[in-house]
């Protein structure tokens, strides 16, 4: 499954994220993969199933993903 709600990945001109997040973060980033073992999706995830996903309602994924 995709994240499409979460944490935008931003990153200062040194290359070094701008914020530090814990390891046990709740919110995902934009567009992180994971597996989950149960057979419905999550809200703000999309299952990775090879669909389409219109752009106007996913702009940031777009912009992130290109």
């Amino acid at each position: 499954m995709i994240a499409l709600q979460g944490i935008f990945p931003n990153d200062d001109p040194n290359g070094t994220p701008s914020q530090q997040f814990a390891p046990d973060r709740v919110d995902p980033f934009l567009g992180e993969i994971k597996t989950f073992p149960f057979g419905f999706v999550p809200r703000g995830w999309a299952a990775c199933e090879g669909q389409l996903l219109p752009i106007n309602q996913n702009q940031a994924l777009f912009g992130l993903l290109g």
